[in-house]
């Protein structure tokens, strides 16, 4: 994961989206789970962006699902940036609201979150 990509931070989100939108699909014909959870992290922090906070958290949740279901840790730099994204949309929003998202999003299968994430 890597939120300084230059699509991310130059507001490119049509560009990045559908990037992201090619790429989950070749990495779920793989089967690289760790490159999926990655993915869902990328549709989650451009839907932060675009103030879509519900769809984020909701991501968030199910990307955290892969990640611990298959034992994938972030990187250390990885892990800064990702804390300092989900506490800023954590304070944004109502917590009942944010947990409620967060747990919808944990409870989709790895499918579910693969369309939810392509559906914007």
């Amino acid at each position: 994961m890597n939120f300084s990509r230059p699509e991310l931070r130059q507001d490119h989100f049509v560009q990045a989206k559908s990037l992201y939108r090619e790429t989950i699909r070749e990495w779920q014909n793989i089967g690289n789970r760790a490159a999926i959870s990655h993915q869902l992290e990328s549709f989650a922090f451009i839907a932060k962006a675009r103030e879509e906070d519900w769809r984020a958290a909701k991501l968030l949740g199910a990307a955290e699902t892969l990640r611990e279901s298959a034992s994938l840790p972030m990187l250390f730099t990885e892990r800064v940036e990702y804390d300092h994204e989900v506490n800023d949309l954590r304070a944004n929003m109502d917590e009942m609201t944010f947990a409620k998202a967060w747990a919808e999003g944990h409870a989709m299968t790895m499918e579910q979150a693969i369309e939810f994430a392509l559906e914007s």
